[in-house]
């Protein structure tokens, strides 16, 4: 058994300053380094610089942050004064509605254009509100010429309708033309999986990938606030829009709870789908009695039926009931990739277990991803479990949608185990289990990692080398390779700072107290 020790110091006014993390349980080559957070805090309790100490190194997270009168902050540098990593700057309107945000960087030794490292200027926009702060609009001035096909900088302006509720948004591409080349995320993240030892992997694709990134979304809602319609230019289902939605507040709806979707399809209810478009689907979801999702099953590709003697017309009658929809179109749809989702649920309403399975062209449904999660006392995620894809599929007792299909299959043992010690602060992921003990993987160097988040940094090391960690400190994104790697400099260091407003707002009610007592005193 690994016993991990947090510790906390403070200031006179009972604000936390300082902040000891765990040792490294799977640190090889000795002892591993201490870390250790430090916030240095303003006058009025807010702020202004923080520090990651490993071992005898020290990190400047954040090196300095301007508030105005009202507390906004007006900028901060990410990194040493002298060598930032991050600068940011923001505007706010007379109503404190932020206005301007931009954030800008040093281009990385050696990048190439077309390569993220090439890039200096990350976010430069401008902020649009109208009369009642509805956001309305973003102009993106980023340069075009620093962010490849596939990636421009774009601007966007939003519609509301008389109830603030989004109604469009529509997007503009900047460089040549107005649109911009379309690509599947996927691709580029599946390089990101090989140093995730977590093994992330993402579902595939289900429909087909339009030419051009979207350029315009369209909504629509009901009385009750539930939406009613979601398209995009492309009619690109499930991955941008979902068609019409039908919910329990639909005039034909059968199933319960007003306000909870049970259907989505952009398939309508003449002509079919021929099997020139690969864009139609439909989406069915279920609901367990304390209104948690229990599973959800996704259509793609849908074309009319060729089973039989005769073709069947893939069609959506909406006047028909939820039930009776969904098995007309199961009845009459042919679909080229499916996938089903089944969550479990304890009896606190917590998520306690995760798995989708795939299948194609109507064939047997296979095991695709598994997850298992578990809590503390405090409601806390403490684990995160990936398991193994089962040597044969089915959906057999896991609450699916309709009749249960394939016999089981079961599940291999675990692959992956993400221990949240200290959620947020201290987690190892990749562990291996095995009975009662989570070890690390000794066969890959990278397949385990002890994360630290400092002050918004992120912490890691792949090596056991000392002075190899020691020479190779820095601040900058977690990238393949060994030695220390900090990552995601723009996240807010909410970890340290989020402990200290209630102390803050504890010791200012106790010197108020104080100061009261004092003018009775004096008084009398």
């Amino acid at each position: 058994m690994t016993t991990g020790v947090q510790t906390s110091s403070y200031d006179y006014a009972s604000r936390g300053r300082r902040l000891v993390l765990p040792r490294d349980p799977d640190f090889g080559g000795g002892i591993s380094p201490e870390v250790s957070g430090e916030l240095h805090l303003n006058p009025r309790g807010l702020p202004i610089a923080a520090r990651a100490f490993v071992g005898g190194d020290t990190l400047q997270v954040l090196s300095s942050v301007d508030y105005d009168v009202r507390g906004q902050v007006l900028s901060r540098t990410w990194g040493s004064a002298t060598s930032p990593v991050l600068d940011e700057s923001f505007s706010y309107d007379v109503r404190s509605r932020p206005i301007e945000h931009i954030a800008t960087r040093s281009a990385t030794a050696g990048a190439l254009p077309g390569t993220i490292g090439y890039v200096t200027q990350l976010v430069d926009e401008d902020l649009v509100w109208d009369e009642a702060s509805n956001l309305i609009g973003l102009v993106d001035n980023r340069a075009t010429s620093q962010w490849p096909i596939g990636h421009r900088s774009r601007s966007t302006n939003i519609g509301h309708d008389s109830l603030y509720r989004v109604t469009s948004v529509d997007y503009t591409y900047h460089g040549s033309g107005s649109t911009d080349a379309a690509a599947d995320w996927r691709n580029e993240a599946a390089p990101i999986y090989v140093n995730d030892p977590g093994h992330a992997e993402t579902a595939p694709r289900m429909g087909a990938l339009p030419s051009n990134r979207v350029q315009n979304l369209d909504y629509d809602w009901d009385w009750l606030g539930n939406e009613v319609e979601r398209l995009d230019d492309a009619w690109s289902f499930y991955e941008r829009s979902l068609g019409t939605l039908t919910s329990g507040n639909d005039a034909h709806a059968d199933r319960p709870r007003p306000s909870a979707l049970h259907l989505a399809t952009n398939i309508d209810a003449t002509g079919g789908v021929e099997s020139t478009w690969n864009g139609a689907g439909w989406v069915e979801v279920a609901y367990g009695v304390s209104g948690n999702v229990t599973s959800f099953t996704v259509h793609g590709q849908c074309h009319d039926g060729t089973g039989g003697d005769t073709p069947t017309s893939c069609v959506d009658d909406t006047t028909d009931t939820v039930t009776e929809r969904i098995a007309a179109l199961s009845a009459a749809c042919t679909c080229a990739q499916e996938q089903h989702y089944s969550f479990r649920w304890d009896e606190l309403n917590r998520l306690v277990d995760a798995r989708r399975y795939d299948r194609a062209a109507g064939g047997t449904w296979t095991g695709a991803a598994r997850m298992r999660y578990r809590y503390d006392g405090a409601n806390q995620r403490g684990i995160k479990e990936v398991m193994v894809s089962p040597l044969s599929g089915g959906k057999g007792g896991l609450g699916g949608i309709g009749t249960p299909i394939g016999g089981g299959g079961g599940w291999v043992t675990s692959d992956r185990v993400t221990l949240y010690v200290y959620p947020g602060d201290y987690e190892r992921r990749g562990l291996i289990h095995s009975g009662w003990t989570y070890y690390p993987d000794t066969t890959d160097a990278d397949a385990t990692e002890t994360q630290y988040l400092v002050a918004g940094a992120r912490i890691v090391w792949a090596s056991a080398d000392p002075v190899e960690l020691q020479s190779e400190w820095s601040f900058r994104p977690r990238v393949a390779g060994r030695g220390a790697r900090l990552g995601n400099p723009g996240r807010p260091f909410r970890e340290l700072h989020n402990r200290l407003r209630p102390r803050l707002l504890g010791a200012l009610a106790c010197r108020l107290e104080l100061l009261a007592r004092f003018l009775r005193s004096a008084r009398a």
